[in-house]
């Protein structure tokens, strides 16, 4: 019934002595294994334990034997990399299943890429970057339109103008009326060259506006749509995105020039440092377009 330290000591050392031999057993064991894998020789015992990976490692074993290649193990391969590679081969086999499911988003993929490399590397019929073509040093403005006949290619048999003339003299002004559909928005198109017709011609000052360089064209030309987008920023800010090196001289002579200088002067307390507000919400629509328009 007394404790007896002694006892307990000794008890310890068995234990410690089993653990000892345990791991001794163990290590030998290992090192028993690892050599036998390196001549290839427990691999077949090591894949007995996980089937579903026994299919891989006999696709490999048979594609070494078919190729007349020895079976990797026996060259004395470190059995790292034996680890690793066959590791790899399971892997990739557990992600077959998954590919089926892949295939769809990946042929869509395809496809995507394959448009937007087409779009990218296409030539397009007008380039906008060119620098050919004849930069008059002054433009009058008369327009002239002669026997235009013109279909979008989307609807190449639905004819937008047949035998379409216009003559506007420089200096004048012009309203196109006319139905949904009737053309009026295609004129501007055809004006900037997004578009060339498939007969007939468009003069600018008795040029040919195919003869033009493109750029200089639609420099000379200002859209105002019915809802004008202004900055925010002041008046004079948003006229000098028009031309950034105006002075403030030049911005009143323009505002004068489309008859809008009164009402910045009238209406506005702060003339030309008026505040326009994000897209000009400050302003009612007409001064926005005369903004717009100077």
């Amino acid at each position: 019934s007394k404790f007896d330290p002694f006892v307990l000591l000794q008890s310890v050392q068995v234990f410690v002595n089993e653990t000892v031999r345990y791991n001794s057993d163990c290590l030998s064991g290992f090192h028993e294994f690892y050599a036998s894998c390196s001549t290839g020789e427990s691999l077949d015992e090591v894949f007995q334990f996980f089937p579903s990976s026994w299919l891989p490692v006999d696709f490999t074993r048979t594609a070494f034997d078919d190729a007349d290649v020895e079976w990797p193990c026996k060259g004395g391969i470190d059995f790292k990399v034996i680890l690793i590679a066959l590791n790899s081969i399971i892997f990739a086999f557990l992600q077959l299943p998954q590919v089926p499911a892949s295939i769809s988003s990946l042929l869509k993929g395809m496809s995507s890429a394959r448009s937007c490399v087409e779009l990218i590397l296409r030539t397009p019929p007008i380039d906008s970057f060119s620098d050919a073509g004849e930069k008059p040093e002054s433009v009058k403005g008369e327009i002239v339109v002669q026997d235009v006949m013109f279909a979008y290619p989307a609807s190449p048999k639905f004819n937008i103008y047949t035998r379409f003339s216009l003559r506007i003299p420089a200096g004048s002004s012009c309203a196109i009326v006319g139905p949904s559909g009737s053309g009026k928005s295609t004129l501007a198109a055809l004006l900037l060259r997004y578009h060339d017709p498939q007969r007939g011609a468009i003069s600018l000052d008795g040029r040919n506006i195919q003869s033009l360089n493109i750029a200089w064209l639609r420099d000379q030309i200002g859209i105002v749509g019915q809802e004008p987008m202004l900055f925010q920023g002041t008046i004079a800010e948003n006229i000098r995105f028009g031309k950034t090196s105006a002075s403030l001289q030049e911005i009143e002579r323009v505002l004068e020039e489309i008859g809008s200088s009164e009402f910045v002067d009238n209406e506005l307390c702060n003339g030309f440092d008026t505040i326009v507000g994000q897209r000009g919400s400050l302003l009612s629509g007409g001064q926005k377009q005369r903004i717009a328009i100077a």
